[in-house]
């Protein structure tokens, strides 16, 4: 089941959209230190919370006299995260919020010294954000494919 999680955690920690907001943070504000940290604990409790809303969403719908239209899509949606266990969100949570972790702690750690590797980093994902999204979506859809043929 941990296996499952895997490509649904990596488009979360390899997006930009959670990337590029960390390594700004970290390097163009007045206290990096505590903002990185700050957003950190912030993305993790929400990925967490997220996760564990969703883990909830089926059990929900099953309260209903009559499922919604939307209700089987929902379904289809949250099967992953319905068979969730709390090590489960805590694993998708931490897999998923690696790619914010990684440069806050090394900021924490190093300080000024890995300014100028996360300014790389930066630029290059600003730069490269298309093929990084195309390359992670197709992975994720090979993936999740081959999930589905396997439980047939």
């Amino acid at each position: 089941m941990l296996g499952e999680l895997i490509p649904l955690a990596l488009v979360v920690a390899l997006s930009p959209v959670s990337i590029v907001p960390a390594v700004v943070l970290v390097l163009h504000t007045d206290r990096p230190r505590p903002t990185g940290l700050a957003f950190l604990a912030g993305w993790l409790i929400a990925l967490a919370v997220t996760t564990a809303v969703f883990v909830r969403v089926p059990d929900l719908i099953d309260g209903f006299d009559e499922s919604p239209p939307w209700g089987p899509w929902l379904r289809i949606g949250t099967a992953a995260a319905a068979a969730m266990s709390p090590i489960a969100v805590a694993f998708y949570t931490i897999l998923a919020g690696s790619t914010v972790i990684a440069p806050v702690l090394a900021y924490v750690v190093a300080g000024h010294r890995v300014d100028s590797q996360l300014e790389r980093v930066r630029d290059w994902m600003q730069r490269e954000q298309a093929g990084v999204i195309a390359v992670v979506l197709l992975v994720v859809g090979v993936l999740l494919t081959y999930t589905g043929i396997r439980a047939l």
